[in-house]
């Protein structure tokens, strides 16, 4: 059973997150939540175009650093929403959060859910709680990212495929072709490959390399993160491998 509220990840991953934060990250346990805190640049999750037109202003080298501010956020980056003991009232996390909110510029309730099909009524109501209860002491309510999901109620692929417009269709098809190019391995972790150390530092290097080419950097999860769910055998994990040309 999960330990938390609005948990949809296995608890082996909530774990591998609490004994091994991402860089630059500081863990803290408060009244029963984790939360962790780190300089978050207000800059974030701005919108691109506005964001580099920021880039090149004059003397930006010089005042951005005013922007990196001191931050709490109650929540983890490998989860969907925001975690929350099962049996913690509203009420006791945001008194949770006291410490928290004196030591820092920002304290951050990270994703919470709304109205989330893939959630409880009772967790669904709990947040909207928070949500209500945060506001009413002082919490602004910022919207997030959405969330995309499929829903697997369809038989096979030809089903799927035939709920949808002939245009995406067409370009769906045209992409699926290319499969045909590759090689598609499905490895369980726990799998006895991930015991090399060598193996595992070269799909950490993978890593680096998708995580330098993002636009946005928040967490930069660690070596030891992935030594430990790569090898963890109960969390019935999946590991995907697209060889092309070997």
């Amino acid at each position: 059973m999960n330990r938390f509220r609005n948990q949809l990840e296995p608890q082996s991953l909530v774990d591998a997150f609490l004994k091994h934060p991402p860089a630059t990250f500081q863990l803290h346990h408060e009244c029963g939540n984790y939360f962790f805190s780190t300089n978050f640049d207000l800059l974030t999750t701005l919108e691109t175009p506005l964001r580099q037109r920021l880039l090149v202003s004059p003397g930006y080298r010089y005042w951005s650093k005013l922007l990196q501010r001191p931050s709490s956020f109650l929540g983890t980056t490998v989860t969907e929403y925001s975690i929350f003991p099962q049996e913690q009232s509203v009420e006791q996390v945001i008194e949770g959060l006291a410490v928290a909110m004196q030591t820092q510029d920002l304290t951050i309730i990270k994703d919470l859910p709304i109205d989330s099909p893939l959630l409880s009524a009772e967790d669904n109501l709990y947040s909207q709680q928070l949500v209500e209860y945060a506001t009413q002491h002082g919490f602004l309510s910022v919207e997030g990212q959405a969330l995309a999901y499929v829903a697997i109620d369809f038989q096979d692929q030809a089903d799927y495929l035939s709920r949808l417009s002939k245009s995406r269709r067409k370009n769906l098809k045209r992409k699926l072709r290319s499969l045909e190019q590759l090689d598609v391995e499905v490895v369980a972790t726990g799998d006895p490959r991930f015991q090399d150390a060598a193996f595992r530092a070269e799909l950490y290097a993978l890593y680096l390399e998708v995580y330098q080419q993002s636009e946005i950097h928040f967490d930069l999860l660690t070596a030891e993160f992935f030594d430990q769910i790569l090898q963890d055998q109960q969390a019935q994990g999946r590991v995907f491998f697209y060889h092309a040309q070997q």
